[in-house]
């Protein structure tokens, strides 16, 4: 799992970021040995960790090993190259802290209630609209309603243009607390469209800077099987993308009031 931290309500500079990918999509073969449940928890630098991944785009026979050397944790990318005057062996450090147990249990995703749920457009459609809306303005409101609609409109600076683009028919997503009664945990949803509504006269419309929505719009990149947003009153816009397979992103964006 990796986590960008940050508070979702009361900070508007704040966004938080979670994925999770399953083991076997990302490794053929693993061994994790920790006291904490066989669970290893580090925080790294992006950055890093991005850089260290192109060099490794072409490379075959890749290994992650956590290592230390000098007191500084590393995960250490091990890998082959082919070059003119043959194969090479290469490794590739990416500084990382590893967290203690009681880090790790100060650490937990948002729970949120959403008071409207919606399915919402393929995100490769919708990201030349918010990159043209960007251009007209600095905030988006979106807006949200359980009759099927979503609506994201804009205005420029002078009030003079004000653009809004509809999307009708979006489905909403059933929620599994709704159906066993449970602690669901944010979007653990059936993305099987649900066309029943229990109240179609709901409707939720939050402010968000534009730059942050179009940041969103980039995980179209992992070719989503489905894409929920969730809009809580006042609070918070969370956008989850289920990649398939058990790989996720959630997106917390904090509004503005």
């Amino acid at each position: 799992m990796f986590i960008s931290r940050g508070e979702c309500a009361g900070n508007q500079d704040d966004t938080q970021v979670w994925g999770s990918v399953p083991q076997t999509t990302l490794f053929t073969e693993f061994r994790i040995d920790s006291q904490q449940n066989n669970n290893i928890y580090v925080v790294l630098n992006l950055d890093h960790a991005l850089r260290a991944l192109r060099s490794i785009k072409s490379a075959k026979n890749i290994t992650m090993r956590l290592t230390k050397k000098s007191n500084q944790a590393y995960l250490t990318l091990d890998f082959r190259i082919d070059l003119s005057e043959g194969e090479v062996a290469l490794s590739q450090d990416i500084p990382v802290r590893t967290l203690q147990a009681a880090e790790v249990d100060a650490i937990s995703e948002p729970v949120t209630n959403p008071t409207v749920q919606i399915m919402m457009p393929v995100l490769k459609d919708l990201k030349p609209i918010i990159d043209r809306m960007q251009k007209i303005g600095t905030e988006i409101d979106v807006e949200a309603n359980m009759n099927r609609t979503l609506i994201f409109k804009v205005s420029d600076p002078s009030g003079v243009v004000d653009v809004a683009t509809y999307f009708k028919n979006q489905e909403h997503p059933h929620s599994l607390r709704d159906e066993e009664g449970g602690e669901a945990n944010n979007f653990n949803v059936d993305i099987v469209p649900q066309r029943s509504t229990p109240d179609e006269q709901v409707s939720v419309t939050l402010r968000v800077e534009a730059k942050k929505l179009q940041k969103v719009m980039h995980a179209h990149i992992v070719t989503p099987r489905a894409v929920v947003l969730g809009m809580m009153r006042d609070t918070c816009m969370v956008v989850h993308v289920d990649a398939g397979d058990g790989a996720y992103l959630t997106y917390y964006l904090s509004v503005i009031a």
